[in-house]
């Protein structure tokens, strides 16, 4: 591959990043630097026999005027199907779409969009047509018991489970309610739900609505929050639970202690 055109290509990108080019040629190293990206990129496509992309990925330049023998879309049920059409118009010979039309659907926050069809995939409108899907019946997750529901509810009993249960018994370490059934839920007393940024910090609760008031700093805190409520929005967000975290890690000790003993291994204080 060429991998001396895309070192040389990082080379001119960093000079032209460096400030002491003029504008002019600031401009043409970047472009320099770019012909090279495109060509090493051109010969690693051409050297592969597999590529995989997104569906948007796939309709890029780069891969403009490039034949495949096959195309396999994976979570295809989930795609909508102008994102399924970038991938396949192209020179494609045969076409698999890969998916549970029982999970989620495509997500589409547009109700008129969803309403004139936009959230029916094209994996679902091939089944409406009458093209029946082979079910892949084996699954490898989940406990028989656990499947038992879905299999009866979703896919007409037909679910195959493996390993059987006496392949994999319950472990040891965890005081099970039913051991013929491996699900438990634990409930969980106290402990508020807390925002935290995808960086981890916490994010502040928005100011108050309740008019505010004359106490000194009220100015300063509710310009202050609001800073970093915008910051956390757009860094993005998830909610923790101290309190869960805590049960989790000590199922998580109970559960290895369990396994390191039966294989006379020492302890786990390593975790949490």
């Amino acid at each position: 591959l060429n991998t001396f055109g895309a070192q040389e290509a990082l080379v001119l990108r960093r000079r032209a990043a460096g400030g002491g080019l003029s504008p002019r040629d600031a401009f043409d190293t970047v472009q320099q630097a770019m012909q090279l990206e495109a060509e090493a990129a051109s010969e690693a496509l051409s050297s592969v026999r597999c590529v995989a992309a997104t569906c948007v990925g796939s309709g890029e330049p780069r891969m403009a005027g490039r034949p495949f023998a096959l195309a396999v879309l994976d979570e295809a049920t989930q795609a909508t199907e102008p994102h399924t059409f970038v991938a396949l118009l192209k020179e494609v010979e045969s076409v698999v779409l890969v998916g549970d039309p029982q999970q989620l659907p495509p997500t589409v926050k547009s109700l008129e969009a969803s309403t004139l069809g936009l959230d029916t995939p094209l994996f679902a409108r091939l089944q409406a047509m009458g093209l029946r899907p082979m079910l892949l019946d084996t699954q490898y997750r989940m406990h028989p018991e656990i499947c038992a529901f879905p299999s009866a509810e979703f896919y007409e009993g037909q679910l195959i489970s493996w390993p059987t249960p006496s392949d994999r018994p319950l472990p040891d370490g965890f005081p099970w309610p039913n051991p013929k059934v491996p699900v438990c839920f634990v409930a969980i007393t106290g402990g508020d739900n807390e925002r935290r940024t995808s960086a981890g910090t916490a994010a502040a609760a928005p100011a108050s609505s309740d008019g505010g008031g004359d106490g000194p700093g009220n100015g300063s805190k509710s310009e202050g929050s609001s800073g970093t409520s915008r910051g956390a929005a757009a860094a993005g967000f998830s909610y923790m639970n101290e309190a869960e975290a805590v049960e989790v890690v000590g199922i998580v000790r109970g559960l290895l202690g369990a396994a390191h003993r039966q294989r006379g291994i020492g302890g786990c204080d390593g975790i949490g």
